[in-house]
């Protein structure tokens, strides 16, 4: 009995110095983590494409890094949003965004916001049949959710929800003597689904 009391107390501060430092090896995140995401909107609704790769260097902290680009025709409800832009019709294509997003959290996901800046040409259709194509260069921020419904895998759901303001148009909407309204703000719904692997260790 005295034996293993000796032993305690001699294993006891051993072993409070090594919990720590197993605990901050498993925690310590690899040094780089990617993904490969999709909106399937994309694809289903917006008869378009569609991709995003997202960086999160473990040298970055909670800042992760995103690049996508693809094409979309508009919903009519979301083109035709006053009386003036009734019977118009919009396609986007291409589209190019980059963006930084801040996780507040401590591990892979979780809540998140942050800039958004992209470029994009856009070709309006008239009501009369007309077409005219616009470049445009955006900015503006998005906040969303990181969601990853297993823990073992890299499944991951992003919901998130941006807006953003026109910065430059190579020209106005017009064709002829129509012209399209567009709106000074732009909200931007997303709902993200891809993998994230860790690339290096």
């Amino acid at each position: 009995m005295h034996k293993l009391l000796l032993a305690s107390v001699v294993l006891a501060p051993a072993l409070a110095h090594a919990e720590p430092e197993a605990i901050s090896a498993e925690a310590k995140p690899p040094t780089l983590r990617m993904s490969a995401e999709i909106d399937p909107a994309d694809y289903t609704i917006y008869h378009g494409y569609g991709g995003f790769i997202g960086i999160h260097p473990a040298a970055t902290g909670h800042w992760r890094f995103r690049i996508g680009g693809g094409a979309a025709t508009m919903p009519s409800v979301a083109v035709e949003n006053n009386d003036n832009n009734t019977g118009w019709k919009e396609r986007i294509d291409p589209v190019i965004t980059l963006a930084a997003h801040y996780y507040f959290g401590h591990g892979r996901g979780g809540l998140f916001t942050g800039p958004v800046l992209g470029a994009s040409t856009l070709t309006f259709t008239a009501p009369m049949g007309g077409k005219v194509d616009v470049d445009n260069v955006f900015a503006g921020f998005d906040v969303g959710y990181r969601w990853f419904p297993f823990k073992s895998i890299g499944l991951v759901i992003t919901p998130h929800l941006g807006a953003v303001i026109p910065l430059y148009k190579s020209e106005e909407p017009e064709v002829g003597m129509e012209k399209y309204d567009l709106l000074p703000v732009i909200p931007l719904p997303q709902l993200l689904v891809g993998y994230e692997f860790d690339v290096l260790k």
